[in-house]
Protein backbone atom coordinates (compact mmCIF):
# COMPACT_ATOMS: atom_id res chain seq x y z
CA UNK A 1 0.00 0.00 0.00
CA UNK A 2 1.15 3.49 -1.29
CA UNK A 3 1.98 5.83 2.03
CA UNK A 4 1.56 9.21 1.88
CA UNK A 5 2.28 11.58 4.78
CA UNK A 6 -0.07 15.39 4.76
CA UNK A 7 -1.41 18.18 7.25
CA UNK A 8 -5.03 17.04 5.74
CA UNK A 9 -7.11 14.38 4.19
CA UNK A 10 -10.03 15.40 2.50
CA UNK A 11 -12.82 12.79 1.60
CA UNK A 12 -14.80 13.96 -1.42
CA UNK A 13 -13.45 15.73 -4.58
CA UNK A 14 -16.28 18.19 -5.68
CA UNK A 15 -16.37 21.81 -5.14
CA UNK A 16 -16.46 22.29 -1.43
CA UNK A 17 -13.12 19.75 -1.13
CA UNK A 18 -10.83 20.87 -4.17
CA UNK A 19 -11.37 24.51 -2.64
CA UNK A 20 -9.94 23.42 1.03
CA UNK A 21 -7.56 21.96 -1.34
CA UNK A 22 -6.71 24.48 -3.36
CA UNK A 23 -6.71 26.87 -0.21
CA UNK A 24 -4.27 24.82 1.49
CA UNK A 25 -2.05 24.80 -0.92
CA UNK A 26 -1.93 28.30 -0.92
CA UNK A 27 -1.23 28.07 3.02
CA UNK A 28 1.90 25.85 2.07
CA UNK A 29 0.16 22.92 3.60
CA UNK A 30 0.76 19.39 2.03
CA UNK A 31 -3.13 18.10 1.39
CA UNK A 32 -4.81 14.90 -0.75
CA UNK A 33 -8.25 14.67 -1.56
CA UNK A 34 -9.12 10.80 -2.27
CA UNK A 35 -12.12 11.20 -4.43
CA UNK A 36 -14.43 8.28 -5.30
CA UNK A 37 -15.10 8.62 -8.54
CA UNK A 38 -14.07 11.70 -11.22
CA UNK A 39 -13.13 15.02 -10.16
CA UNK A 40 -16.41 17.51 -9.68
CA UNK A 41 -18.49 15.36 -11.67
CA UNK A 42 -21.08 14.33 -9.08
CA UNK A 43 -23.29 17.01 -7.16
CA UNK A 44 -20.76 19.59 -7.69
CA UNK A 45 -21.16 19.00 -11.50
CA UNK A 46 -24.64 18.40 -12.13
CA UNK A 47 -26.43 21.02 -10.27
CA UNK A 48 -28.42 24.52 -11.99
CA UNK A 49 -25.38 26.65 -11.62
CA UNK A 50 -26.72 29.17 -9.71
CA UNK A 51 -24.67 31.80 -7.45
CA UNK A 52 -26.78 33.30 -5.68
CA UNK A 53 -27.65 35.08 -2.26
CA UNK A 54 -31.34 35.97 -2.11
CA UNK A 55 -33.74 33.29 -1.36
CA UNK A 56 -31.21 31.63 0.97
CA UNK A 57 -31.62 31.07 5.49
CA UNK A 58 -30.51 34.33 6.89
CA UNK A 59 -26.86 32.33 8.50
CA UNK A 60 -26.20 31.96 5.17
CA UNK A 61 -26.67 35.26 3.75
CA UNK A 62 -23.09 36.80 4.74
CA UNK A 63 -21.41 33.77 3.60
CA UNK A 64 -23.36 34.39 0.32
CA UNK A 65 -22.56 37.69 0.03
CA UNK A 66 -18.82 37.38 0.75
CA UNK A 67 -18.73 34.26 -1.85
CA UNK A 68 -20.58 36.15 -4.62
CA UNK A 69 -17.46 38.62 -4.44
CA UNK A 70 -15.06 36.00 -4.66
CA UNK A 71 -16.89 34.49 -7.30
CA UNK A 72 -15.98 38.06 -9.25
CA UNK A 73 -12.74 37.12 -9.38
CA UNK A 74 -12.27 33.43 -9.23
CA UNK A 75 -11.63 32.83 -12.85
CA UNK A 76 -8.32 35.41 -12.88
CA UNK A 77 -7.45 33.84 -9.52
CA UNK A 78 -7.91 29.91 -11.22
CA UNK A 79 -6.18 31.03 -14.58
CA UNK A 80 -9.02 29.12 -16.37
CA UNK A 81 -12.64 30.01 -16.79
CA UNK A 82 -15.21 29.02 -14.30
CA UNK A 83 -18.62 29.75 -17.17
CA UNK A 84 -19.40 32.84 -13.88
CA UNK A 85 -21.62 35.34 -15.32
CA UNK A 86 -23.27 38.27 -13.09
CA UNK A 87 -26.35 37.76 -14.86
CA UNK A 88 -28.62 38.77 -11.84
CA UNK A 89 -31.14 36.49 -10.60
CA UNK A 90 -34.78 36.66 -10.37
CA UNK A 91 -37.49 35.13 -7.77
CA UNK A 92 -41.14 34.93 -9.21
CA UNK A 93 -44.06 34.98 -7.73
CA UNK A 94 -47.10 33.77 -9.45
CA UNK A 95 -49.95 35.17 -6.81
CA UNK A 96 -50.42 37.57 -4.07
CA UNK A 97 -49.05 35.21 -1.15
CA UNK A 98 -45.54 34.97 -3.43
CA UNK A 99 -45.75 38.31 -3.34
CA UNK A 100 -45.84 38.78 0.18
CA UNK A 101 -43.37 36.15 0.98
CA UNK A 102 -41.29 37.89 -1.33
CA UNK A 103 -41.40 41.29 0.55
CA UNK A 104 -40.77 39.80 3.59
CA UNK A 105 -37.90 37.78 2.51
CA UNK A 106 -36.54 41.01 0.62
CA UNK A 107 -36.99 42.99 4.11
CA UNK A 108 -35.15 40.37 5.82
CA UNK A 109 -32.03 40.33 3.96
CA UNK A 110 -31.90 44.44 3.25
CA UNK A 111 -30.92 44.29 7.29
CA UNK A 112 -28.00 41.96 6.49
CA UNK A 113 -26.79 44.49 3.45
CA UNK A 114 -28.37 42.41 0.98
CA UNK A 115 -29.33 44.71 -1.92
CA UNK A 116 -32.54 43.52 -3.89
CA UNK A 117 -35.68 44.91 -5.91
CA UNK A 118 -39.07 44.09 -6.65
CA UNK A 119 -39.66 44.06 -10.36
CA UNK A 120 -43.32 44.13 -11.69
CA UNK A 121 -44.61 45.01 -15.52
CA UNK A 122 -42.72 46.13 -18.59
CA UNK A 123 -39.20 46.44 -15.85
CA UNK A 124 -40.12 42.52 -15.51
CA UNK A 125 -40.58 41.60 -19.21
CA UNK A 126 -37.36 43.64 -19.74
CA UNK A 127 -35.48 41.17 -17.98
CA UNK A 128 -37.25 38.03 -18.97
CA UNK A 129 -39.56 38.93 -22.46
CA UNK A 130 -40.51 35.02 -22.69
CA UNK A 131 -42.39 35.40 -19.30
CA UNK A 132 -46.06 34.64 -19.66
CA UNK A 133 -48.31 37.08 -19.66
CA UNK A 134 -49.72 38.40 -16.23
CA UNK A 135 -47.36 37.56 -13.45
CA UNK A 136 -47.94 40.28 -10.69
CA UNK A 137 -44.18 40.39 -10.11
CA UNK A 138 -40.86 39.22 -8.64
CA UNK A 139 -38.30 39.77 -6.92
CA UNK A 140 -34.68 40.65 -8.74
CA UNK A 141 -30.99 40.77 -7.03
CA UNK A 142 -28.78 42.11 -9.74
CA UNK A 143 -25.34 41.26 -8.00
CA UNK A 144 -26.30 37.48 -8.11
CA UNK A 145 -25.24 34.86 -11.22
CA UNK A 146 -24.48 31.39 -12.55
CA UNK A 147 -21.52 29.60 -13.62
CA UNK A 148 -21.07 26.34 -15.51
CA UNK A 149 -20.96 23.72 -12.82
CA UNK A 150 -18.38 21.20 -13.79
CA UNK A 151 -16.29 23.40 -15.95
CA UNK A 152 -16.08 25.57 -12.48
CA UNK A 153 -15.24 22.29 -10.56
CA UNK A 154 -12.93 21.11 -12.53
CA UNK A 155 -11.33 24.51 -13.11
CA UNK A 156 -10.83 24.60 -8.86
CA UNK A 157 -9.40 21.11 -9.12
CA UNK A 158 -7.04 21.76 -11.96
CA UNK A 159 -5.97 24.83 -10.06
CA UNK A 160 -5.40 22.90 -6.81
CA UNK A 161 -3.51 20.17 -8.62
CA UNK A 162 -1.31 23.02 -10.18
CA UNK A 163 -0.59 24.31 -7.10
CA UNK A 164 0.74 20.55 -5.69
CA UNK A 165 -2.18 18.85 -3.82
CA UNK A 166 -2.43 15.27 -4.64
CA UNK A 167 -6.04 14.63 -6.40
CA UNK A 168 -6.91 10.67 -6.04
CA UNK A 169 -9.43 10.45 -8.26
CA UNK A 170 -11.34 6.65 -8.25
CA UNK A 171 -10.10 5.66 -4.57
CA UNK A 172 -12.53 5.40 -2.42
CA UNK A 173 -11.88 6.39 1.40
CA UNK A 174 -13.01 2.49 2.99
CA UNK A 175 -11.08 3.42 6.55
CA UNK A 176 -10.15 6.14 8.79
CA UNK A 177 -7.77 4.67 11.19
CA UNK A 178 -8.17 6.09 14.93
CA UNK A 179 -5.48 6.23 17.52
CA UNK A 180 -5.87 7.45 21.13
CA UNK A 181 -9.07 8.71 20.33
CA UNK A 182 -7.40 10.95 17.20
CA UNK A 183 -7.69 10.00 13.63
CA UNK A 184 -4.67 8.95 11.72
CA UNK A 185 -5.37 9.53 7.91
CA UNK A 186 -7.57 8.19 5.31
CA UNK A 187 -7.44 4.70 3.79
CA UNK A 188 -8.46 3.51 0.03
CA UNK A 189 -7.78 0.08 -1.14
CA UNK A 190 -4.36 1.36 -2.65
CA UNK A 191 -3.09 4.16 -0.57
CA UNK A 192 -3.18 5.16 2.78
CA UNK A 193 -2.65 9.30 3.31
CA UNK A 194 -1.24 9.86 7.10
CA UNK A 195 -3.07 13.33 8.11
CA UNK A 196 -3.80 14.45 11.44
CA UNK A 197 -6.64 15.86 10.34
CA UNK A 198 -9.11 14.41 8.60
CA UNK A 199 -11.88 16.41 6.18
CA UNK A 200 -15.46 14.75 5.24
CA UNK A 201 -16.53 16.58 2.11
CA UNK A 202 -18.45 13.80 0.46
CA UNK A 203 -21.57 15.74 -0.01
CA UNK A 204 -24.51 13.14 0.31
CA UNK A 205 -22.34 10.30 0.77
CA UNK A 206 -20.57 12.31 4.07
CA UNK A 207 -22.97 10.22 6.59
CA UNK A 208 -20.91 6.77 5.08
CA UNK A 209 -17.81 8.81 5.83
CA UNK A 210 -19.03 9.56 9.59
CA UNK A 211 -19.98 6.30 10.30
CA UNK A 212 -16.43 5.01 9.99
CA UNK A 213 -15.85 7.12 12.91
CA UNK A 214 -18.67 5.96 14.92
CA UNK A 215 -19.91 9.80 14.11
CA UNK A 216 -23.99 10.41 12.58
CA UNK A 217 -24.27 12.91 11.15
CA UNK A 218 -27.81 13.85 9.59
CA UNK A 219 -27.83 14.25 5.75
CA UNK A 220 -30.12 12.59 3.36
CA UNK A 221 -29.46 12.66 -0.19
CA UNK A 222 -32.67 14.36 -2.95
CA UNK A 223 -32.79 13.95 -6.32
CA UNK A 224 -32.92 17.45 -8.70
CA UNK A 225 -33.80 16.83 -12.33
CA UNK A 226 -32.55 18.80 -14.88
CA UNK A 227 -32.38 19.22 -18.60
CA UNK A 228 -31.03 21.33 -21.57
CA UNK A 229 -32.07 22.81 -24.71
CA UNK A 230 -30.87 23.17 -28.26
CA UNK A 231 -29.51 27.10 -28.68
CA UNK A 232 -33.10 29.26 -28.41
CA UNK A 233 -33.99 32.84 -28.88
CA UNK A 234 -33.89 34.99 -26.00
CA UNK A 235 -35.44 33.83 -22.96
CA UNK A 236 -34.20 35.47 -20.37
CA UNK A 237 -31.14 37.33 -18.87
CA UNK A 238 -31.16 36.48 -15.26
CA UNK A 239 -31.06 33.20 -13.99
CA UNK A 240 -35.23 33.01 -12.85
CA UNK A 241 -36.85 30.55 -10.25
CA UNK A 242 -40.39 30.71 -9.01
CA UNK A 243 -41.02 31.57 -5.20
CA UNK A 244 -42.23 28.24 -4.85
CA UNK A 245 -38.97 26.75 -5.70
CA UNK A 246 -40.90 24.36 -8.25
CA UNK A 247 -38.96 25.41 -11.22
CA UNK A 248 -35.28 27.07 -12.28
CA UNK A 249 -34.65 28.16 -15.88
CA UNK A 250 -31.20 29.80 -16.76
CA UNK A 251 -30.30 30.62 -20.26
CA UNK A 252 -26.54 30.30 -21.17
CA UNK A 253 -24.65 32.57 -23.52
CA UNK A 254 -24.97 30.06 -26.45
CA UNK A 255 -28.94 30.23 -26.64
CA UNK A 256 -29.36 27.10 -24.68
CA UNK A 257 -31.48 26.96 -22.18
CA UNK A 258 -31.11 25.02 -18.37
CA UNK A 259 -34.44 23.76 -16.42
CA UNK A 260 -34.27 22.87 -13.48
CA UNK A 261 -36.61 21.23 -10.03
CA UNK A 262 -36.32 18.97 -7.27
CA UNK A 263 -38.06 15.33 -7.65
CA UNK A 264 -41.91 15.27 -7.86
CA UNK A 265 -43.51 14.22 -4.25
CA UNK A 266 -44.51 11.38 -5.93
CA UNK A 267 -41.20 9.97 -7.34
CA UNK A 268 -40.44 7.12 -4.91
CA UNK A 269 -36.55 7.25 -6.13
CA UNK A 270 -36.63 10.88 -4.55
CA UNK A 271 -34.30 9.87 -1.47
CA UNK A 272 -31.70 7.93 -3.76
CA UNK A 273 -28.26 8.00 -4.92
CA UNK A 274 -29.18 6.46 -7.93
CA UNK A 275 -29.14 9.38 -11.13
CA UNK A 276 -31.13 6.87 -13.46
CA UNK A 277 -34.22 8.72 -15.02
CA UNK A 278 -37.35 6.44 -13.94
CA UNK A 279 -40.76 6.94 -12.82
CA UNK A 280 -42.53 10.36 -12.67
CA UNK A 281 -38.79 11.67 -13.06
CA UNK A 282 -38.65 10.82 -16.55
CA UNK A 283 -42.02 12.62 -17.23
CA UNK A 284 -42.66 15.64 -18.81
CA UNK A 285 -43.93 16.98 -16.26
CA UNK A 286 -40.75 18.21 -14.34
CA UNK A 287 -39.16 20.73 -15.03
CA UNK A 288 -40.15 21.45 -18.44
CA UNK A 289 -43.99 21.12 -17.38
CA UNK A 290 -43.44 23.98 -14.92
CA UNK A 291 -40.87 25.55 -17.40
CA UNK A 292 -43.53 25.83 -19.97
CA UNK A 293 -46.31 27.54 -17.60
CA UNK A 294 -43.79 30.16 -16.78
CA UNK A 295 -42.27 30.29 -20.59
CA UNK A 296 -44.74 29.21 -23.05
CA UNK A 297 -42.26 29.72 -25.51
CA UNK A 298 -40.35 26.68 -24.46
CA UNK A 299 -42.70 24.15 -25.73
CA UNK A 300 -40.74 24.70 -29.04
CA UNK A 301 -37.34 23.90 -27.34
CA UNK A 302 -35.47 20.88 -28.95
CA UNK A 303 -33.98 18.70 -25.34
CA UNK A 304 -30.53 17.70 -26.01
CA UNK A 305 -29.85 16.39 -22.94
CA UNK A 306 -30.91 14.90 -19.41
CA UNK A 307 -30.05 14.43 -16.60
CA UNK A 308 -30.50 13.89 -12.57
CA UNK A 309 -28.03 15.53 -9.66
CA UNK A 310 -27.88 14.76 -6.23
CA UNK A 311 -28.49 17.51 -3.46
CA UNK A 312 -27.21 16.55 0.03
CA UNK A 313 -29.46 17.61 2.51
CA UNK A 314 -29.73 18.24 6.20
CA UNK A 315 -33.40 18.74 8.43
CA UNK A 316 -32.48 22.27 8.83
CA UNK A 317 -31.37 22.60 5.25
CA UNK A 318 -28.06 24.05 6.50
CA UNK A 319 -24.56 23.14 6.02
CA UNK A 320 -22.39 21.37 8.70
CA UNK A 321 -18.94 23.33 8.89
CA UNK A 322 -16.69 22.12 11.58
CA UNK A 323 -15.16 19.78 13.65
CA UNK A 324 -17.95 16.76 14.38
CA UNK A 325 -19.35 17.37 18.32
CA UNK A 326 -16.96 16.10 21.17
CA UNK A 327 -20.37 15.40 22.50
CA UNK A 328 -20.72 12.30 20.17
CA UNK A 329 -16.95 11.26 21.54
CA UNK A 330 -15.92 12.31 18.08
CA UNK A 331 -12.24 11.45 17.87
CA UNK A 332 -10.21 14.96 17.08
CA UNK A 333 -8.99 15.54 13.99
CA UNK A 334 -12.72 14.86 12.20
CA UNK A 335 -13.95 17.79 10.66
CA UNK A 336 -17.17 18.07 8.37
CA UNK A 337 -18.07 20.39 5.30
CA UNK A 338 -21.13 18.77 4.01
CA UNK A 339 -24.56 18.21 3.80
CA UNK A 340 -24.98 22.46 1.79
CA UNK A 341 -28.49 21.80 0.93
CA UNK A 342 -27.97 22.15 -2.61
CA UNK A 343 -26.70 25.84 -2.04
CA UNK A 344 -23.24 24.74 -1.95
CA UNK A 345 -21.83 25.32 -5.63
CA UNK A 346 -22.04 29.21 -5.15
CA UNK A 347 -20.76 28.89 -1.44
CA UNK A 348 -18.16 26.46 -2.28
CA UNK A 349 -14.94 28.55 -3.28
CA UNK A 350 -15.55 30.56 0.12
CA UNK A 351 -15.70 27.68 2.26
CA UNK A 352 -12.75 26.38 1.39
CA UNK A 353 -10.98 29.53 2.13
CA UNK A 354 -12.41 29.62 5.47
CA UNK A 355 -12.39 26.15 6.22
CA UNK A 356 -8.28 26.19 5.72
CA UNK A 357 -8.06 29.57 7.58
CA UNK A 358 -9.81 27.31 10.56
CA UNK A 359 -7.49 24.56 10.26
CA UNK A 360 -4.19 26.65 10.08
CA UNK A 361 -4.43 30.13 11.81
CA UNK A 362 -6.87 28.68 13.74
CA UNK A 363 -10.31 30.43 13.28
CA UNK A 364 -12.10 31.50 10.22
CA UNK A 365 -12.28 35.24 9.34
CA UNK A 366 -16.50 34.57 8.95
CA UNK A 367 -18.13 32.94 11.76
CA UNK A 368 -19.11 29.66 11.09
CA UNK A 369 -21.06 28.98 14.60
CA UNK A 370 -24.56 28.28 13.21
CA UNK A 371 -23.82 25.49 10.95
CA UNK A 372 -21.95 23.48 13.58
CA UNK A 373 -22.50 19.87 14.11
CA UNK A 374 -23.69 19.82 17.38
CA UNK A 375 -26.39 21.81 16.74
CA UNK A 376 -28.73 18.53 16.15
CA UNK A 377 -27.40 17.11 19.88
CA UNK A 378 -29.19 20.80 21.59
CA UNK A 379 -32.62 20.39 23.53
CA UNK A 380 -33.73 22.54 20.80
CA UNK A 381 -31.99 22.06 17.94
CA UNK A 382 -33.11 21.01 14.18
CA UNK A 383 -33.92 17.31 15.17
CA UNK A 384 -35.78 18.61 17.96
CA UNK A 385 -38.66 20.64 15.22
CA UNK A 386 -37.87 18.79 12.29
CA UNK A 387 -39.88 15.54 11.42
CA UNK A 388 -37.28 13.52 9.93
CA UNK A 389 -39.33 10.53 7.76
CA UNK A 390 -37.50 7.00 7.96
CA UNK A 391 -36.61 6.81 4.18
CA UNK A 392 -34.91 10.59 4.41
CA UNK A 393 -31.89 9.00 7.04
CA UNK A 394 -31.97 5.62 5.65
Amino acid sequence: MKKIEADAAIVGGGIVGLSIAREMRRKNRRVVVLERGGMGEEASGLNGGGVRQQGRLLPEIPLAMAAVEMWRTLDAELGRPTGYRRNGHLYLGENDADMDRLARMREAEMKLGLESEIVTGKALKDLAPALVDGLPGAKYCATDGSAAPLQASKAIGAAAVEAGAIVLENEEAIAIPVSNHRVCGVMSRDTFVEAPVVVNAAGPWAPFVGEKVGVYIPIYPSRSIMMLSAPFPRVADPFVQTASMAMAVCQLPDGSVRMGAGAAANDVGRFTYSKELRGPSSGPARPRGKALEIFPALKDVTIVRRWAGIRECTPDMMPVIGFASATVEAPEGFFIAAGFSGHGFCLGPLVGRLIAEWLVDGRPSIDLSAFSHDRFLRPQGPLTVVEVRPEQTG
